[in-house]
């Protein structure tokens, strides 16, 4: 998995430095821009803008960088028609706000761009957005990666280390088909807990979206290390519609965590082909896997392990 946060290094090259309550906007129109805001203090707000206006969105970087005690806010828009674009946020502190705009909006499919676009000099954005935000410290009001509107082989990932980190979101929706989706709270790296987060809520949505929209060959993967958090992923079909061959994995270490996986299908059509895996690893857990509407050749693996005697785990597969 390619990684989407940039070093201060590498964002030191192109420097907009602020300090206490300024705001930094930037307006880019067409193809191939890039475009870098580092801030450091309180009460930042930061927004960048590349868009077309007229046809498809194409191989732009974002990346926006903010040090400081509270409550920063920092947008990047790459929407409308957005393809083969690359944009990050690394905010460190706490009570602040992330928002990534990749969505294909009125002009049609977010991802699948039909040729490579170099979205900077180093690394190419490749077949669909990549959209990744890495957030330290406590209370963050809020994280959405959009890329919803007929999303195709599009690419998120959500790193946060802190506690109470409720409003974590990615949308990959709207006719969705071959999207990578992964969140991570409480872990230093993929291998590694730590430092603990506690009470955070995670979602990813992966869904077909308007009637006849299907969720297939979708995966999503949320680890949560701490207590009391929440998980929940949906790789469910619209009305007349399927959902099939989607992976999904919650990991929580730690009690009082809770999981729930959708992967469901219309009312008149089938779930199909799906995997969904829980892993819990202590105590006083809730795992719910729902795979249904005409439900044929799905997995669903609960694992929870380390009960103690007073504080069971309850797992439900529907």
């Amino acid at each position: 998995m390619k990684k989407v946060i940039l070093t201060g290094a590498t964002l030191l090259a192109f420097v907009a430095t602020s300090f206490a309550q300024n705001t930094a906007t930037l307006n880019q129109n067409g193809n191939y821009q890039t475009g870098v805001q580092q801030q450091t203090g309180s009460n930042q707000t930061s927004v960048i803008t590349q868009t077309k206006g007229t046809g498809v969105n194409t191989g732009n970087w974002a990346e926006t960088y903010q040090t400081s005690n509270v409550a920063n806010t920092a947008t990047v828009n790459q929407k409308d028609g957005s393809q083969g674009n690359r944009a990050g946020i690394a905010q460190n502190g706490g009570t602040s706000n992330a928002t990534i705009n990749q969505n294909g909006g009125s002009l049609g499919t977010s991802g699948a761009a039909t040729a490579a676009q170099v979205a900077n000099a180093n690394f190419p954005a490749g077949d669909g957005n990549l959209a990744g935000v890495a957030q330290t410290g406590t209370g963050n009001t809020g994280v959405v990666i959009d890329q919803n509107n007929k999303s195709l082989r599009n690419s998120s990932e959500i790193w946060q280390n802190g506690n109470n980190n409720v409003n974590t979101t990615t949308s990959q929706s709207g006719n969705s088909t071959g999207n990578f989706a992964e969140v991570l709270q409480g872990y230093s790296s993929r291998t590694v807990a730590g430092p603990v987060s506690t009470g955070s809520k995670a979602t990813v949505e992966q869904n077909g979206g308007d009637a006849g929209h299907s969720s297939d060959h979708n995966q999503s993967r949320v680890m949560q290390s701490g207590v009391g958090q929440q998980a929940k992923t949906q790789q469910n079909a619209s009305t007349a519609a399927w959902s099939q061959y989607n992976q999904t994995q919650v990991t929580q270490q730690g009690s009082g965590q809770k999981a729930t996986t959708e992967q469901n299908a219309g009312s008149i059509t089938t779930s199909n082909s799906n995997q969904a895996t829980v892993d819990q690893r202590d105590a006083d857990n809730t795992a719910t896997v729902q795979q249904n509407a005409q439900s044929g050749e799905n997995q669903a693996t609960v694992s929870q392990r380390g009960s103690l005697a007073t504080m069971g785990n309850v797992a439900t597969v529907q």
